[in-house]
């Protein structure tokens, strides 16, 4: 993560651990159960050169059912990637300073491949790709989803990480659903073309839309990602944007507040008790004010069909939003 990989003091800095792992950790971490010297360098950040050369995970030493409890959804799920890194230096993330500002890919045929695993070897229905960005390389991307339509391994598939909506096309969109897609979020971000510039990551309005109209047209849910806290942000202007979010037409969003995490090439205001108070309210305010209204809550709940469980999860995931 970017605390350890990026925040770490040089060696002897500190008594709070004995070992830093930087960077992709399967030989790393290897290395350091054997007692022996870790690749790429004592104190560099490690990236695998080949993903190929990397085995799939040993899904049978950890609990499948364990994960995503407080999900809305039913059965067997687990996570996944089929690229690792980021090309893209926005300035509220540190994926690209995580990843050396690489975007490396997997064969599709490998990914096919995992994914059948997971459904024939254990029971796996749905699976979350975790990609910091799955469609910077739009061929690759295209070639990946052209090739899960194929295979029609049955597994269904959610992004749940924040995709750029400018990566993204009708195309990109169309063969995603066929490909298996149910849902996707969309890191928008602002919809203030000021804060984009500042974030480094500039939305054309009518591109976005088009995106949102296109994704429910194809049945796949869509969710959009917002940062409030900003440098520049004003308590009118936020509640503003909350107008303007509520219009997008989204099955989902979710507000976050800025945080200053290292790595970051925009850092965050002064944290004031009254600031953080302030901002931990237009959060809590945000949920009850976006979905009171009924066709919204009904989609939100659509993910698995309106049932006792699914109206009682997210009521309680609803309360921890507001209240937390």
């Amino acid at each position: 993560g970017p605390h350890a990989t990026l925040g770490c003091p040089p060696p002897g800095g500190s008594a709070l651990w004995d070992h830093v792992v930087r960077g992709d950790g399967e030989l790393p971490l290897l290395a350091l159960a054997r007692g022996e010297a870790p690749p790429g360098g004592e104190h560099e950040i490690y990236l695998h050169p080949d993903l190929a050369e990397l085995d799939f995970p040993d899904r049978e030493i950890f609990p499948l059912g364990q994960y995503y409890g407080d999900s809305l959804r039913s059965g067997r799920w687990t996570s996944m990637v089929a690229s690792r890194g980021c090309d893209q230096a926005c300035a509220y993330c540190a994926a690209h300073a995580l990843g050396g500002g690489l975007h490396r890919t997997r064969d599709p045929g490998r990914v096919v491949e995992e994914l059948l695993r997971l459904g024939r070897d254990h029971g796996v229905e749905g699976v979350l790709l975790e990609d910091d960005n799955l469609f910077t390389s739009r061929s690759w991307a295209l070639e990946l989803l052209e090739a899960l339509g194929q295979a029609r391994t049955g597994v269904r598939l959610h992004l749940p990480n924040g995709v750029d909506p400018m990566l993204l096309d009708l195309e990109l969109v169309r063969h995603a659903a066929q490909a298996g897609v149910e849902s996707l979020a969309l890191g928008i971000e602002s919809l203030d073309p000021a804060r984009q510039a500042a974030l480094g990551r500039v939305i054309d309005p009518a591109h976005l839309a088009s995106i949102i109209r296109c994704c429910r047209g194809h049945g796949i849910r869509v969710a959009g990602f917002f940062i409030i806290g900003l440098p520049g942000d004003t308590v009118p202007g936020i509640l503003a944007q909350f107008r303007d979010i509520r219009a997008l037409g989204l099955d989902l969003a979710h507000v976050s507040v800025y945080q200053d995490l290292p790595g970051l090439a925009l850092p965050a205001p002064p944290a004031t008790p009254a600031r953080r108070a302030a901002l931990a309210a237009l959060k809590g305010l945000f949920y009850p004010y976006y979905y009171a209204d009924k066709e919204r809550v009904l989609r939100a709940l659509g993910e698995e069909g309106i049932s006792r469980r699914t109206v009682s999860k997210a009521a309680a995931r609803f309360a921890h939003w507001v209240f937390r």
